[in-house]
């Protein structure tokens, strides 16, 4: 389950729903230092609920659409995974899709449009 925010109340609704463990919904606001990253996880454990899913996030806006600082975000993003493992999060979840504005990360004009290889997205 996702509580994003993850106040204190939502946790602990959380834990008394039934959850096993946390779901850290928005990686872009994780630093990448690991005593700041195991603060984020004693935050949820403090509620019982082991840290085992980080999802959408870190920043690949600029990985995606091949701009400048692309190698920046590529070295952040590998540091916070390895240190992610260290910390025991069992699964990162990605989109790698290119973001086109604050709430919105994907824009269509059919779904059935053939792309490369025949492939229809």
């Amino acid at each position: 389950m996702v509580a994003s925010p993850p106040t204190e109340s939502r946790l602990r609704t959380l834990k008394q729903l039934g959850a096993d463990y946390a779901v850290h919904y928005d990686m872009h606001d994780l630093p990448d230092d690991l005593d700041a990253l195991s603060a984020v996880r004693a935050h949820y454990e403090r509620f019982g609920l082991p840290w085992k899913v980080a999802e959408a996030g870190p920043a690949i806006d600029r990985i995606v659409l091949g701009k400048e600082g692309a190698a920046e975000q590529i070295e952040r993003y590998k540091r916070i995974v390895g240190k992610l493992g260290k910390l025991g999060v069992e699964v990162v979840a990605y989109n790698f899709m290119p973001q086109v504005s604050e709430d919105a990360m994907v824009v269509r004009t059919a779904f059935d449009a053939t792309t490369r290889g025949g492939a229809r997205t």
